[in-house]
């Protein structure tokens, strides 16, 4: 876990400076009419991610497009890192313009390839880290396609300030969020139920105050709290405190509405979040110790 997170910012600045990023951009921005955007495990944060990249707003996993109606789609993005598996397979019949951004090899007939290289040796984990920061950070160049020196020392800065955060090590975690936010939350999701590291429980902020907040009255549990500096934000801050064993709050790094560049930083702080829960819990997030079921339940490609 500790080689993976040290060659983490290294191996999003490699895929930057080895990937032709004007041929993805021109690739991008040849996508016209009505699309969906598919992505499983840490691939379903990248195209959360893209979502507010490209504006669209149609974001499935690979079950739902066996249940919907596709007849007013035109194209089908699916985002994957290694390029393989039944995300794609399930996919490749579907009479519509398919493209693939990955980082892998494999081509397939009758789908358009965006593709992102890398040269450091991937890593070997679990949990997805550099596989989901890697095209997040070629989608955030493609959002802002500043030269590259510069934007490379924004990412560093963002580094930099988010191992700042801290956490403790509770076992249910409430998450304060919204659209603003909501790939960062979509990480922590994923990554606290695939490592077992503790229980996500995901709440929108306005529905928060819809009654939801019962749940913290009722136990006793850790807040992860998306700071967007709003009035609400302060009131939540300031009057949670008693229901809640700690409360963690994750700041912007831009004081405005940024929101896909305040979104890409509090990604990067939710992966340092949880490897400081793991680290106070003696995990890896790396060699988790996963349910006997998973094997057999990751490689069905039957009928769903």
């Amino acid at each position: 876990m500790e080689q993976n997170f040290n060659l983490l910012q290294e191996r999003v600045l490699d895929t930057l400076e080895k990937s032709d990023l004007l041929a993805i951009k021109q690739q991008l921005k040849n996508i016209k009419g009505n699309t969906v955007l598919v992505g499983a495990g840490g691939s379903s944060v990248v195209s959360t991610f893209a979502s507010k990249v490209l504006g669209i707003s149609n974001v499935k996993s690979s079950r739902d497009l066996n249940y919907m109606n596709l007849d007013n789609i035109d194209n089908i993005i699916i985002f994957s890192y290694s390029g393989k598996g039944y995300v794609i397979e399930n996919i490749l019949d579907k009479n519509k313009k398919i493209y693939l951004f990955t980082n892998g090899d494999k081509l397939y007939d009758n789908v358009e390839t965006i593709k992102y290289n890398s040269t450091i040796k991937k890593e070997n984990s679990f949990i997805s880290l550099a596989s989901t920061l890697m095209p997040m950070a070629i989608l955030y160049h493609y959002y802002h396609p500043l030269r590259l020196p510069h934007f490379e020392s924004i990412l560093s800065k963002m580094f930099d300030k988010s191992k700042d955060i801290n956490i403790h090590h509770n076992n249910v975690y409430e998450i304060l969020t919204g659209y603003d936010s909501i790939t960062a939350s979509k990480f922590l999701e994923t990554t606290m139920t695939e490592s077992g590291i503790a229980i996500p429980v995901i709440h929108d902020k306005y529905d928060y105050c819809h009654g939801r907040s019962t749940l913290s009255y009722k136990s006793n549990n850790g807040l992860i709290l998306f700071n967007s500096e709003k009035e609400l934000d302060e009131l939540l801050f300031n009057n949670l405190k008693e229901y809640y064993t700690e409360i963690v709050k994750v700041d912007r790094f831009y004081p405005n509405d940024c929101i896909v560049d305040n979104d890409f930083y509090a990604t990067i702080c939710s992966m340092y979040l949880t490897k400081k829960l793991a680290e106070n819990k003696g995990m890896d997030l790396s060699k988790v110790d996963y349910s006997p079921i998973v094997k057999k339940l990751y490689k069905y490609k039957g009928e769903m």
